[in-house]
């Protein structure tokens, strides 16, 4: 694949982790829209989390670590109840 881009396969189980505010969750699924991908992360005792996948969201995907850097746009993490 061209740089930048992933196989849904291999981020499904990615953890999310927010450069502000760390751990998120885990990766359950991504969903395909017309404008963009959606992540959805399955928190721990928490509504699923849902990340829009744009550049100034997601600013690292490691695969082979399975981990998923992001950062949340203000108010998102409110939105879905911290």
């Amino acid at each position: 694949l061209e740089k930048g881009r992933y196989y849904i396969a291999d981020m499904i189980g990615c953890a999310v982790v927010d450069d502000k505010t760390g751990d998120i969750g885990r990766i359950s699924e991504i969903l395909q829209t017309g404008a963009n991908d959606v992540i959805v992360v399955k928190r721990p005792d928490k509504q699923d989390l849902l990340i829009p996948f744009l550049r100034d969201v997601v600013t690292d995907v490691d695969v082979f670590a399975q981990k998923v850097t992001v950062r949340l746009p203000d108010g998102l993490l409110e939105v879905y109840g911290a």
